[in-house]
């Protein structure tokens, strides 16, 4: 039994270092074609997501979740949506502390709905609903989280072959905490939507704290360098 959990551990491993550095090169493909980094991942991450819909339409059975929601929220299943609507409260009530210029001035830009709405859906579908549990039929539901965190840890340091090579490598603080409560919620509730809302929220206080000035985003930086 040890053996084929170590030989599981062991495949999640290698997997976990070439969907990362694979998927960063066709990250940078796309930006060498005249997109930024930043759209390119996002162009990416907007097809591998559409590629999971196709997948769990066709063959649902290989996305079936098992196992019973936390028993918390068996009782109170509101709660679910608490730690993304306590982000949203504690990022605008930090933003008006510190707000640098007023509010009906915000800009409402393209950039601001791709980071709040789309990245949060995309990488979801992609890091829960898609690795999360093909990782959890190679090597349980602990190790397959486990791993899938990883990943969507690492990815945002776009470690391409060249960076892997010359040892840049980006693990932030910030995606990974994400990445943990997120699996946390979609573990508990056997539900994306409460991870994609929470994704959301923590995406909206970057932009809060853009528009509101640099203050905040100062106070944070540690999360994301």
């Amino acid at each position: 039994m040890a053996a084929v959990q170590f030989k599981a551990i062991a495949y999640l491993c290698l997997l976990s270092i070439l969907i990362p550095v694979l998927s960063s090169e066709a990250i940078l493909l796309v930006a060498r074609l005249g997109a930024t980094e930043w759209f390119a991942a996002i162009i990416f991450h907007a097809c591998l997501a559409l590629g999971v819909l196709g997948c769990a339409y066709f063959m649902p059975d290989l996305f079936a979740r098992k196992g019973e929601k936390h028993p918390i929220l068996k009782t109170h299943p509101s709660l679910v949506y608490f730690p993304a609507l306590l982000v949203f409260f504690v990022s605008f009530s930090l933003a008006l502390m510190e707000a640098e210029k007023p509010y009906n001035e915000l800009p409402l830009s393209f950039r601001s709905f791709l980071l709040i709405v789309v990245v949060p859906c995309a990488e979801e579908l992609v890091y829960r609903l898609g690795l999360t549990q093909l990782f959890s039929r190679i090597g349980g539901r602990f190790w397959g989280a486990y791993f899938s965190v990883l990943v969507f840890t690492v990815m945002h340091g776009l470690p391409s072959l060249d960076r892997l090579l010359s040892l840049e490598l980006g693990f932030y603080l910030g995606p990974f905490i994400l990445a943990i409560l997120c699996e946390l919620l979609f573990g508990w509730s056997n539900q994306l939507f409460p991870a994609i809302l929470l994704h959301m929220a923590c995406n909206w206080t970057g932009v809060i704290f853009s528009w509101a000035g640099g203050y905040w985003l100062s106070v944070f930086r540690f999360l994301y360098h």
